[in-house]
């Protein structure tokens, strides 16, 4: 497939960078040449990073100007003064995804004004919703405003639990806003987000990292759900499943980090040997799903182990220093230049057909 024609063909916009990109990978199979796995869909060329620098810019501007001009025309009551603002916000971004999504099919832009989107819906929810505290205990907020008491402690309590409440309502609102936005714009990009709040929610009804391992799980079930029926990744479906596996895997691996620091006694080298161990397995997931969201996210956390460990079992300058950075750094390359036949290996005795052989996928 000619890649200078497509790349014109984007450029004169009959057809778009994602649809450039599935027609290439589509062609590269027919012709027997390997396509690359996880192709990055969301950045075609530099001009989608200048016009999301713009964006972003342009709402900071926006968000300035109409809070400046709302508040010296006193139009708005004072109450309603955030709702509006960040709903005008919300209005205006989704006016520029029928333009820039829908239309012109521009990924990472599209990927920051949902990210607008849902955030300004949510915020004005939940600033709609925490006022009514502030109404029901106006005369006592004024009270101690003019004569120095302090309000009751009943404020503070229904304070305290209305804003939680506000605060899991809202999120729940923008998740509600991102999924609007799938549904008109069918980006995948919004998959994250909504598991990204629904996760939010879950810890701020039950805080620990046994919930972020839980809602991490969830998010890597519900990714492997959509590879499963697009197993050559030559869809939309492929590209809902990537960014969920980039939602669950810093929940699996921080989750799994802090129930196996918080098991371990403190400063033991356990704790590390631990830690490489599950992501070793980890890894090997990877492998298997072919993807490398999980191994990417959790390279950090395997860097800081297998530094720990040379620190704690290394007998000289050299094994302390110069042995993690040479192990770490080999154990990347050679996935990164053998992920193939590493796969191959991994799947020799997988079935290639069935529920398996779809969630497992081979190498061709």
């Amino acid at each position: 497939m000619d890649r200078d024609k497509l790349k014109a063909a984007i450029e004169a916009d009959v057809i778009s960078a994602d649809q450039a990109a599935r027609l290439e990978a589509m062609f590269t199979r027919k012709e027997g040449e390997e396509a690359e796995a996880e192709p990055l869909r969301f950045l075609s060329n530099l001009n989608d990073v200048f016009l999301s620098i713009g964006l972003v810019i342009l709402f900071v501007g926006l968000g300035a100007g109409l809070s400046i001009s709302i508040f010296t025309s006193g139009t708005v009551r004072f109450e309603h003064f955030a709702p509006v603002i960040f709903g005008l916000l919300a209005a205006i971004a989704w006016g520029l995804s029928e333009y820039f999504c829908a239309r012109r099919k521009l990924l990472l832009p599209s990927i920051i004004l949902a990210i607008i989107w849902s955030v300004c819906v949510g915020v004005a929810a939940y600033f709609l919703l925490v006022w009514n505290v502030f109404q029901e205990h106006g005369g006592e907020i004024a009270s101690s405003v003019f004569t120095g008491s302090e309000p009751s402690d009943s404020f503070f309590e229904d304070l305290a639990t209305q804003s939680r409440t506000s605060a899991i309502l809202g999120i729940l609102v923008a998740t509600g806003a991102a999924l609007t936005y799938y549904i008109r714009f069918r980006l995948p990009f919004s998959q994250f987000l909504m598991m990204i709040t629904l996760s939010l929610i879950a810890f701020i009804l039950m805080p620990g990292f046994e919930t972020l391992v839980a809602m991490g799980v969830v998010s890597l079930l519900l990714a492997i759900f959509f590879d499963a029926r697009d197993p050559h990744r030559s869809s939309r479906l492929s590209d809902n499943a990537f960014w969920l596996h980039v939602a669950a895997a810093p929940q699996l691996v921080y989750g799994i980090r802090g129930i196996v620091e918080g098991s371990v006694p403190e400063g033991s080298a356990m704790v590390h040997v631990a830690l490489v161990s599950v992501l070793a397995v980890l890894t090997i997931l990877s492998l298997a799903l072919n993807r490398r969201a999980l191994i990417i996210s959790g390279l950090v956390t395997f860097g800081w182990a297998i530094w720990n460990l040379f620190q704690a079992f290394g007998d000289s300058i050299l094994m302390k220093f110069a042995a993690p950075f040479l192990l770490i750094g080999a154990i990347v390359v050679l996935l990164g230049a053998g992920w193939k036949t590493a796969r191959k290996i991994l799947l020799a005795g997988m079935p290639s057909t069935g529920l398996l052989g779809r969630v497992f996928p081979k190498e061709v």
